[in-house]
């Protein structure tokens, strides 16, 4: 949540001419992949140490949990997840522990933080938009809404196609 607030407060400095928004995307774009690399990593590195831990029986629980839910949507999670704002935080984790390759992680991932920064940063700048030129600022979300389904589209395609060659 803290990331949505930021995100949507520099947006809304975008709207307002203090910050460019090419440059604050690719900001917010590279620290929301940094957060997720982070969890991922602790996740992948100290899955044993983790499940092994003081509460040990109850985190083999919640790593049976992760593996099921894991199961359940695949590595789509990593996407999905981003942008479910009760679940993200924990993605990244579960993803490392169950195992996730990190060129899977990463395909996933990159698209997906590209895209929730775009969304979080467009919302604050339509929003302090719509006070300052109404016009503009709905060509610029429809624009923003056009690339986003693109590159939803895009990503979903490339996991599907690599999910399918898995199976093959």
């Amino acid at each position: 949540m803290p990331g949505i607030v930021l995100a949507t407060t520099v947006g809304a400095l975008v709207a307002k001419g203090y910050l460019a928004f090419g440059p604050a995307w690719l900001c917010m774009a590279l620290g929301a992949l940094a957060g997720d690399s982070i969890g991922y990593l602790l996740g992948r590195l100290g899955h044993d140490e983790w499940i092994r831990g003081p509460a040990g029986s109850r985190r083999r629980r919640g790593h049976e949990r992760a593996l099921r839910l894991q199961a359940r949507f695949g590595s789509r999670l990593v996407f999905i997840g981003r942008f479910f704002w009760l679940i993200h935080p924990a993605v990244p984790l579960v993803s490392g522990i169950a195992g996730v390759p990190a060129s899977r992680f990463y395909l996933l991932d990159v698209p997906a933080v590209a895209l929730w920064s775009l969304l979080y940063l467009g919302i604050g700048d339509l929003g302090m938009g719509m006070w300052l030129d109404r016009e503009l600022r709905i060509l610029e979300t429809l624009g923003i809404a056009i690339v986003i389904a693109g590159l939803l589209l895009i990503s979903f395609r490339i996991e599907r196609d690599r999910h399918g060659s898995d199976q093959a």
